[in-house]
């Protein structure tokens, strides 16, 4: 196997208490190590959260309640421990807004040696407009404030609207500058205007007079003297549309590997740099990744072939090939990438639970002064808006960790981090054999069952045989 791998992103230089700087560049660093996975070689650790139906961590299971399969076959389970990172149970307000008194916890739970909570606040600036990141900006500050205990370590990293990644120094109790960095980070201020005038160059090709579709009615029927011109005409017009569709939507989808990949070297950079134990927590805070980059360009390019004529499309089936189903060749999905960076972030042990920083739902053209308008219901506006939110999903839950999204509640967002973050199971078992050529970025599967009734059970779904 080949353990040399060159990231893109890299290096961190520490030049005083409370600064960040990074180096970019390519550099290719030499594993002096087997792969592992947590603790031990060879060993795959999966960190397993178990709820009640009132949402508590179910303290009293033992090795023998759980099961673990990989690909579909059960392996034996050789590690077990519960693990415990706060003093005292979550206490949660009522609906009410009330407090209730502090619960007292359970023994099996007080007799867990107190951990340290190791924990990376990733700031995706790229992907976040200012606006976004100011209103989740206050309640991450208010979770500082309010929710960092003594046996907390964190560190705070950033990409920023020029797409360089920029790293804390180290993990930190020091939560005044934690703040003060935070409150100094600077977002994308570009990224939805430039979302925007992309849908208004598309408009303005696909219906614009000055591209003579003016002699064709909405039911693609010649009204003029030259109806073979104009159904060639109404072809070319398509087929630009398709082309322009296909430059933007391949522009985003780089932009998001490009993103996806600063999360993975983050995350490995800081496995090489820190002999941190155990679990790690990473809260990622963006404006969006997207599941199917540009999918609003191509629900645009879908609006204008609902109104073309038949034989334009017959001639121009490379515009044709684009309904919102986005039939391969031609679709920009990353479904792969996504499940290569969970699989990579649960090889390093990382639980990731992602903010979606735009809060509420919006409509994708909310301008007032845009000349030319879509013809999207506000039902597909929102699945586009929507796709925006399902990256970070896939994201999230592929590591056992939590997506919040379509809400401005950003407070209770990290309220329930702290609360899911409390307590949880450690399982580990030796991995089968692989074959000598076994693909190192292959995807082994991981399902987890608990033999207790009325309980939620979430883990990581997975892991890459090497990174």
């Amino acid at each position: 196997m080949d353990n040399t791998r060159t990231s893109s992103l890299v290096v961190t230089v520490a030049i005083a208490a409370g600064t960040m700087l990074a180096l970019t560049g390519a550099i290719s660093q030499q594993k002096d190590t087997p792969t592992q996975f947590g603790a031990a070689v060879n060993r795959v650790l999966v960190d397993v959260t178990v709820l009640d139906n009132k949402g508590r961590f179910v303290p009293d299971l033992t090795i023998e309640n759980f099961e673990i399969l990989e690909e579909g076959q059960p392996v034996d389970l050789s590690f077990f421990a519960l693990e415990r990172f706060r003093k005292t149970l979550p206490v949660r307000a009522t609906e009410n807004g009330e407090v209730p008194q502090e619960e007292q916890m359970p023994l099996e739970l007080a007799e867990a040696a107190l951990l340290p909570r190791y924990m990376v606040l990733f700031i995706d600036g790229f992907n976040t407009s200012p606006p976004d990141w100011d209103n989740v900006r206050y309640a991450l500050n208010d979770y500082l404030d309010k929710h960092v205990q003594e046996n907390d370590r964190l560190l705070l990293a950033t990409l920023t609207p020029n797409r360089k990644l920029l790293v804390g120094p180290e993990f930190t109790q020091d939560v005044n500058s934690l703040k003060r960095l935070i409150n100094e980070l600077v977002t994308n201020p570009a990224i939805k205007e430039r979302e925007r005038q992309n849908k208004q160059d598309l408009l303005a090709l696909l219906y614009d007079d000055s591209n003579q579709l003016s002699g064709i009615n909405v039911a693609g029927e010649s009204i003029g003297s030259d109806p073979q011109g104009n159904v060639a005409n109404e072809a070319n017009i398509l087929r630009q549309g398709a082309n322009l569709a296909d430059v933007f939507a391949g522009q985003r989808k780089n932009e998001i590997l490009y993103t996806l990949n600063s999360m993975t070297s983050l995350a490995e950079h800081l496995s090489r740099t820190f002999d941190v134990p155990g679990p790690k927590t990473m809260i990622m805070v963006s404006g969006g990744i997207s599941e199917n980059p540009g999918s609003a360009y191509y629900y645009i390019l879908d609006a204008r072939l609902d109104q073309a004529s038949a034989a334009a499309r017959v001639d121009a089936p490379m515009a044709a090939e684009h309904p919102v189903a986005f039939r391969q060749p031609h679709a920009q999905t990353i479904d792969t990438y996504l499940q290569r960076a969970v699989g990579h972030l649960n090889r390093m042990n990382y639980t990731l639970y992602t903010i979606g920083a735009r809060g509420t739902m919006i409509g994708a053209f909310d301008d007032a002064t845009d000349r030319f308008r879509s013809n999207l219901s506000p039902g597909i506006s929102s699945i586009a808006y929507r796709d925006e939110e399902v990256g970070l999903e896939t994201l999230s839950r592929g590591t056992g960790g939590l997506a919040f999204h379509n809400s401005a509640n950003f407070f209770g967002a990290f309220e329930r981090i702290d609360h899911d973050t409390a307590f949880r199971y450690v399982l580990g078992y030796t991995p089968p054999e692989r074959a000598d050529n076994a693909n190192p970025d292959k995807f082994y599967r991981i399902q987890v069952k608990v033999d207790r009734k009325n309980v939620n059970v979430r883990a990581r779904r997975g892991y890459v045989g090497s990174y």
